[in-house]
């Protein structure tokens, strides 16, 4: 019956060597010597060979000086006046999540916030994959969502998204500072910076305005204000109908 061996490596094998440039220099013109002694006989410092084996053994000795410091030494920068924290990457930088499904876009696309009165100026917004499909005009190759041209074939194609955006109601949609317009550029500009390969934002089109009528027989106590309750129940039925979206803070 044959007896299993562990075969361990020891902890105790420093030399020091790591910090001997002579050293390192010698036993590398060793390994040329084994290697390549047929062809390479000269190992003076002139020869270029040589002088690249120097330069990796100064590497080597610098990263052995490196490793026998003190962690406090190594992290510490010449300039005393910078603070250690920004020498590191932060969580959010170095550990980045990116959005992958349309929840994820939306919850990206609502935290837009624009300089001025309109802190949030997307209420809401739905990403709707697109089904649309594609034709293409087989003798000029042109694509479009229509057909075109005589000889025309349509195709899916997998990616391409719609963005319904429900717009803050004092967004200025259009005029000279156009702000719906800066509002899509930093949309695009969102998705671009996040989405995955093979996708694209086909169209942002903008949630219109849906007219709903109510009719309601409410009856008030003797001493209720009529207006306020008029407000109040204009409010908690705008709410059920097209509610926004709540902030943690």
């Amino acid at each position: 019956m044959s007896e299993n061996k562990h075969i361990s490596i020891s902890k105790n094998i420093e030399t020091g060597d790591q910090t001997d440039f002579h050293f390192l220099r010698r036993t590398g013109i060793e390994y040329i010597e084994k290697l390549g002694g047929k062809l390479w006989t000269d190992y003076n410092s002139h020869d270029p060979g040589i002088t690249t084996l120097e330069v990796l053994s100064y590497a080597i000795t610098d990263l052995g000086m490196r490793m026998n410091l003190n962690m406090e030494d190594i992290l510490a920068s010449e300039d005393s006046e910078n603070d250690i924290h920004t020498q590191f990457l932060k969580a959010a930088e170095i550990l980045p999540s990116r959005p992958l499904n349309e929840l994820d876009y939306r919850k990206l696309f609502i935290d837009i916030s624009m300089p001025g009165n309109h802190s949030r100026p997307i209420r809401n917004c739905w990403l709707v994959p697109k089904t649309e499909k594609l034709y293409v005009d087989c003798k000029t190759g042109k694509l479009d969502f229509k057909p075109v041209g005589d000889k025309t074939e349509s195709f899916n194609v997998k990616g391409l998204y719609d963005l319904y955006v429900d717009y803050a109601e004092d967004i200025d949609a259009e005029g000279s500072g156009c702000e719906k317009s800066n509002v899509n550029i930093q949309i695009l500009d969102r998705y671009h910076a996040n989405r995955s390969l093979c996708e694209d934002l086909a169209e942002i089109r903008q949630v219109e305005t849906q007219k709903v009528a109510v009719c309601a027989r409410i009856g008030l106590v003797n001493k209720a204000d009529e207006e306020l309750v008029h407000a109040k129940v204009l409010k908690t039925v705008n709410n059920y109908l097209s509610p926004e979206v709540h902030f943690i803070r």
